[in-house]
């Protein structure tokens, strides 16, 4: 019996051949040789039966790779192993190690489902053999990958926006990650009606580009109609994805200019006076105010009308009125209201016919308070130099009156009056004067 001790496993199936050559001419101890001596004779490449049991090993699969990945699947393929009757791919969360999943018979080209969106994982294939012949191959290298990442969930666009020349505007945006990712964002710009747009920068008048706000100020008519939008980008372990905000229009109007209005003049306590001021341009609803103001002058902040009052104190005021727009955006015109004295209202009555010697009563009616000073042919009247006028509030137009007794001493053409000082410096002094006749005297003395 020979004893060959071999350098390799034998296989199933595998081929086995013997060769053998007699290392001399004559039979010496350095040959094979049989039990009495002689040597074995040479032997070239004889057929031996290979009853081996163990299976020949199927190699190890080296081209696996990911086709491309979704938010959850992910496509596998490989190049199928020689004699495999199928294969084996093995899935691992890539952060643990740990198997997610073994899907068996799986083909090249197919997709594992359910996956996590931006999430690294490893595979490993193997080859498996059919237990007769060949046995299964050892796992392939590991092969890394991430899922792709969902994209951003835009709840708020920007909105269109209207401002005035010289003052500022601003768009935002609200955004979530599905994913938990990292967002960050770039505002851009169209000028030319959203055909292109092209990234904003930060610097003169621009802010924000890459926050969730653009505030854009300094803002200039030539801006008018420029258009907005931000692309918003999630990250996640190294993978991304973006989605854009529909665009918002920016109108910038024109400056506020004003109109019309004139100054006031008015006399004290009398009807009161009004003037309006109109604003054009700007944004949106304009109210007014009025500055440097008085007591008894006020403005309609709706429609701009500046009105004097009774109220209004004498003298000379100086106020500024201010336009203001939704955006802010002002403008500024001078008003002067000048109140002077007011002319009290006076008139004077006798209580009968004038007749020498008979007593009669002059009365003067005036609509303001103060003393009255009686006159008979510009003289005064006895016991008439200062009488006052009684009735009413003090400070308001009315009805007052004074009296004084008047006994005629002349017959003939007469003229009485009456002079009344106001109590208050806010009225002028003013005169009524009635010319009459003075008849006889009826009875004897």
């Amino acid at each position: 019996t020979l004893t060959l001790n071999l350098g390799a496993t034998i296989r199933v199936g595998q081929l086995i051949t013997v060769s053998y050559s007699d290392p001399t001419a004559s039979n010496d101890a350095n040959a094979v040789q049989d039990s009495t001596g002689n040597d074995v004779a040479s032997l070239s490449n004889v057929s031996v039966t290979n009853n081996s049991t163990v299976l020949n090993r199927l190699d190890t699969p080296t081209t696996l790779a990911v086709s491309s990945t979704e938010t959850s699947t992910a496509t596998f393929t490989f190049t199928n192993t020689t004699n495999a009757s199928s294969h084996t791919l093995r899935l691992y969360d890539s952060a643990t190690a740990t198997l997610i999943s073994t899907t068996t018979s799986f083909s090249s080209g197919s997709s594992r489902t359910g996956l996590t969106p931006a999430t690294q994982y490893y595979a490993t294939l193997q080859a498996v053999g059919d237990g007769v012949t060949y046995e299964s191959s050892t796992a392939s290298a590991s092969l890394y990958f991430t899922t792709a990442i969902r994209k951003p969930v835009i709840s708020s666009q920007p909105s269109d926006t209207a401002t005035t020349a010289t003052r500022s505007a601003s768009f935002a945006v609200t955004a979530t990650s599905p994913d938990a990712g990292t967002l960050s964002y770039q505002w851009q710009r169209s000028v030319d009606a959203g055909a292109s747009y092209s990234n904003l920068s930060n610097g003169a008048g621009i802010s924000g580009v890459t926050t969730t706000t653009l505030t854009l100020s300094s803002l200039t008519t030539a801006e008018n109609s420029s258009r907005y939008r931000v692309i918003v980008t999630t990250t996640k372990v190294g993978v991304t994805d973006s989605e854009t905000t529909t665009a918002a229009t920016l109108t910038v109007n024109g400056a506020i200019a004003l109109s019309g209005g004139s100054n006031i003049s008015k006399e004290y306590f009398t009807a009161a006076s009004s003037t309006a001021i109109s604003a054009s341009g700007g944004t949106g609803a304009i109210s007014f105010s009025i500055s440097g103001s008085t007591g008894g002058v006020t403005i309609n902040t709706n429609s701009g009308v500046v009105t004097s009052d009774e109220t209004t104190p004498r003298g000379t005021y100086s106020l500024t009125v201010t336009a203001t727009d939704q955006s802010g955006a002002t403008a500024t015109q001078a008003i002067t209201i000048t109140v002077t004295q007011g002319t009290p209202t006076l008139s004077i009555s006798l209580s009968a016919t004038p007749r020498k010697g008979t007593a009669l009563t002059l009365t003067a009616t005036t609509s303001v308070a103060g003393t009255v000073r009686f006159l008979e042919r510009g003289r005064v009247i006895s016991g008439c130099k200062s009488r006052t006028a009684t009735g009413g509030a003090m400070m308001s137009l009315g009805s007052r009156t004074a009296t004084c007794t008047w006994k005629p001493r002349i017959h003939g053409p007469s003229t009485v009056s009456a002079i009344l000082t106001p109590t208050s410096a806010d009225y002028s002094s003013v005169s009524a004067s009635q010319e009459l006749v003075v008849l006889k005297r009826t009875a004897s003395r």
